[in-house]
């Protein structure tokens, strides 16, 4: 049976050995979380950079005024405009919420073009209200991984009216 003094001891280093991959474990902890703060960072400013022409490049189907000139034509350049901006400028940027809501025009876009008849589409018709829609949606998403929208930055809550 071992005496009370290398018990003591063995316990110590134990202890020792314990705190020290507890301070290693700390601070690689931190280190993770400060390379994944810096990514985050990096990211919001790169969606500021591209996101501003994805914008833009929606305005082709308003809500105010509505367009009575958006033809076929001018749908497909649209889709091609979408299309080079994803794989050209910052597809890779954005958010799962907003690469669905990406799909989901591009999809919208396909279907109107392989069933509209070649002339414009109605502004008030339901066609135009989908793409329309769809357009809105996407843009919502994008003021979402912006925080664009929000009076308020990080956690503080939303005073009442």
């Amino acid at each position: 049976m071992p005496d009370d003094s290398v018990l003591s001891s063995t316990l110590g280093a134990v202890g020792a050995v314990a705190g020290a991959i507890g301070a290693v474990a700390g601070v690689l902890g931190k280190v993770i979380f400060d390379r994944s703060k810096r990514a985050d960072e990096t990211i919001h400013v790169k969606r500021l950079e591209v996101y501003p022409l994805l914008w833009k490049t929606t305005e082709i189907l308003p809500l105010w005024p509505r367009s009575a000139t958006v033809t076929c034509e001018k749908l497909q350049g649209f889709c091609e405009n979408l299309r080079d901006w994803y794989f050209k400028v910052g597809g890779m940027f954005l958010s799962e919420r907003s690469r669905n809501a990406y799909g989901r025009l591009q999809q919208e876009l396909t279907d109107v073009l392989k069933s509209q008849p070649q002339e414009p589409l109605l502004p008030t018709g339901e066609l135009y209200e989908r793409l329309r829609h769809c357009c809105s949606t996407l843009r919502t998403e994008l003021t979402e991984d912006l925080s664009s929208r929000r009076r308020f930055s990080g956690t503080e809550p939303r005073p009442e009216n």
